[in-house]
């Protein structure tokens, strides 16, 4: 699956940003990690997202249970 952008993503210090591409999404990480020196983290999605299943149907994902599941459905 893919995710359909744009976006929003939230950080441990509250803040969230929307990103509009893979590119923008791992950029804003490594912005936040640069700027928060000693306090790694991933951004984690505001649900709910909309991903594009290999087969071309758009699924709405309301929760991170709900992302995981479609996960493990994708690996067999």
């Amino acid at each position: 699956f893919t995710l359909v952008f744009p976006v929003t993503v939230s950080f441990p210090d509250s803040t969230q940003t929307t990103v509009n591409s893979p590119e923008e999404l791992g950029q804003a990480a490594h912005d936040w990690n640069k700027n928060h020196p000693g306090q790694h983290a991933r951004p984690e999605f505001l649900f709910p997202i909309t991903v594009t299943l290999k087969d071309g149907t758009q699924v709405v994902v309301n929760s991170r249970e709900e992302l995981k599941a479609i996960k493990d459905a994708c690996r067999g």
